[in-house]
C-alpha cells in the first residue's frame, strides 16, 4: 500500500516538531512534581496554592470527586483557595471553575446557600470585572443562584 503523498508530508511535519521541543530539565520535572503521599485534598491545596494553570484547572475540574470523599473539608478549605485564586486567574481557570461548580450544583453536591455563602461574593466581583472573558464566566458562574 502506497501512502498519499500530503499523508506523508503530515507525518514528516509532525516528526520535526516533535524535534525541537526540549525535553524537560531535572528543574522543570521537579517543579510539577508532588508528593504522592499528599491526600487527595492536601495535593488539591498544594496545587492550588503551587501549580500551574493547568495543574490548578485539573483540580477544579476534579472537585466532584473531591466533595465525595471529603465534602465538608473540601467546602472548608478547597472553595475559599479557589474563590482566592480567582482574583487573578486566567481564563482557562475561570472556565474550569463555571463548569465544575455548575455540575456540582447540578447534581445537589453543593446547596445554593454554601454556594452564596462561598463563592457568590467572588462571581459578582467577577462580573463587575472589565475583562469580558472573566464577566462571561462568572456570569455562567452566578447562574448557580437559580439552582
Amino acid at each position: 500500500m502506497e501512502w498519499p503523498k500530503d499523508m506523508l508530508e503530515d507525518i514528516e511535519d509532525f516528526r520535526s516538531e516533535r524535534s525541537i521541543r526540549s525535553p524537560k530539565s531535572n528543574e522543570e520535572i521537579e517543579k510539577l512534581s508532588v508528593d504522592e503521599n499528599l491526600s487527595p485534598l492536601e495535593r488539591a491545596l498544594f496545587l492550588l496554592s503551587n501549580g500551574e494553570d493547568v495543574q490548578k484547572s485539573s483540580v477544579i475540574s476534579s472537585l466532584a470527586a473531591l466533595m465525595k470523599q471529603s465534602p465538608s473539608e473540601t467546602q472548608r478549605r478547597v472553595l475559599p483557595k479557589i474563590c482566592d485564586l480567582l482574583r487573578s486567574a486566567e481564563l482557562d481557570v475561570h472556565l474550569a471553575a463555571a463548569s465544575a461548580v455548575s455540575s456540582l450544583l447540578e447534581t445537589k453536591q453543593l446547596t445554593t446557600q454554601t454556594f452564596n455563602t462561598i463563592l457568590f461574593t467572588t462571581v459578582m466581583n467577577g462580573v463587575e470585572s472589565k475583562d469580558s472573558g472573566a464577566k462571561e464566566t462568572h456570569h455562567h458562574l452566578g447562574s448557580g443562584m437559580l439552582y
